[in-house]
């Protein structure tokens, strides 16, 4: 069970980028990209990681802006997103 130090954070991976912890992060079922990104954004604060990365699994947009401009987060798309995507560009 996680700690709630870390509810920002899925793995810490055991290299190291620049001397600081590597963070992970998967996007929640029925999380906002916003929310995932502001909940990595405090444990990125917290560990003092120079980088990290977030995992995108869906599209849910918040529905006020949040200007991300940190660059210590990485957004990756999952392979599910991607062919989600996919399929509904074929589909149009």
């Amino acid at each position: 069970m996680g700690t709630r130090e870390n509810s920002g954070i899925d793995a810490i991976l055991k290299i190291k980028y620049q001397n600081s912890p590597i963070l992970i992060r998967i996007q929640k079922e029925n999380e906002t990209i916003e929310e995932a990104i502001k909940a990595l954004n405090k444990a990125v604060k917290s560990k003092k990681s120079k980088k990290s990365f977030l995992i995108r699994t869906n599209d849910i947009k918040s529905l006020f802006d949040y200007n991300h401009e940190n660059n210590h987060i990485e957004i990756i798309n999952s392979t599910i997103y991607e062919i989600n995507k996919f399929l509904k560009t074929k589909s149009l």
